[in-house]
C-alpha cells in the first residue's frame, strides 16, 4: 500500500489524500456490532465499534489479510452526540 501525499500540500491528520494498493480487493458489507451469534453484547457506541472491528478482522482473516491491508473504511454513526462524547 502506498500513501499519496503531493509535495507541498499540508499533511492531513488521520487520513491521506490518496492511497494506492496492489493485489486482491476484499469488500465487506453489512458489518455491524453484533457477535457471530447475531447478539448485541454492548449497547454503547465504543463497545459496538470494538465488535465491528473484531468482525472485520475475522472477515479479512478468511482471505489471509489483516488490519494493515485496510485501504478505506466508512463508518455510519446514528447517534452523533455519543460519537462526540
Amino acid at each position: 500500500m502506498k500513501t499519496l501525499l503531493p509535495p507541498g500540500w499540508p499533511r492531513p491528520k488521520g487520513y491521506a489524500n490518496g492511497t494506492s494498493a496492489k493485489g486482491r480487493v476484499v469488500v465487506t458489507a453489512g458489518v455491524v456490532g453484533w457477535t457471530a451469534a447475531e447478539e448485541f453484547e454492548r449497547a454503547d457506541l465504543a463497545g459496538q465499534f470494538r465488535q465491528v472491528l473484531a468482525n472485520i478482522l475475522a472477515i479479512l482473516a478468511e482471505d489471509g489479510a489483516g488490519p494493515e491491508h485496510i485501504v478505506r473504511m466508512t463508518c455510519y454513526v446514528t447517534d452523533i452526540a455519543e460519537y462526540r462524547a
